[in-house]
């Protein structure tokens, strides 16, 4: 789990959502996934067009938030079955993963994730082979929420 903080100016921000999905990226992993925004705003990652989602991108709120206010909006990701990994890895990170808000006129701004953010982690004395995970969670992130301030791209 990762978390942002979005404040917004003067605008009451009206949304939060996922932006583009071309430059995430999953390290450790051992493939490519597919990305998707399915209907309830979850990002989903496929191993293949059509298949099950295996990962899933969760935001803990789509706002609004208030004039002047402030929302932590956290990110989990969540593993929904065995997913092949490379050797020897003992995680899965995940870049490239974009949040946007956009405020009541329009205005818009992004937060992109460049480093690794959430990341899964092989549950320790784990009795999962180690090329697969299964029903994985992403731990909490150290560290305070990043502020992500309501300014136009």
């Amino acid at each position: 789990m990762a978390s942002l903080t979005f404040t917004a100016g003067s605008d009451a921000i009206t949304s939060i959502g996922f932006g583009d999905t071309a430059d995430i990226s999953v390290t450790g992993l051992d493939g490519e996934l597919i990305w998707s925004t399915n209907d309830a705003g979850e990002l989903e990652g496929r191993t293949e067009a059509g298949g099950d989602a295996v990962l899933t991108l969760t935001l803990s709120s789509s706002g609004p938030v208030a004039a002047g206010e402030e929302q932590v909006v956290t990110v989990t990701a969540t593993l929904a079955e065995s997913l092949a990994h490379v050797v020897d890895a003992d995680s899965l990170s995940i870049t490239g993963i974009s949040v946007v808000g956009t405020d009541t006129d329009g205005t818009s701004t992004e937060a992109v994730s460049r480093s690794a953010w959430p990341t899964i982690s092989r549950p320790s004395r784990s009795r999962i082979p180690p090329r697969l995970w299964s029903k994985a969670r992403a731990p909490t992130a150290p560290g305070p929420p990043t502020p992500v301030p309501m300014v136009p791209r």
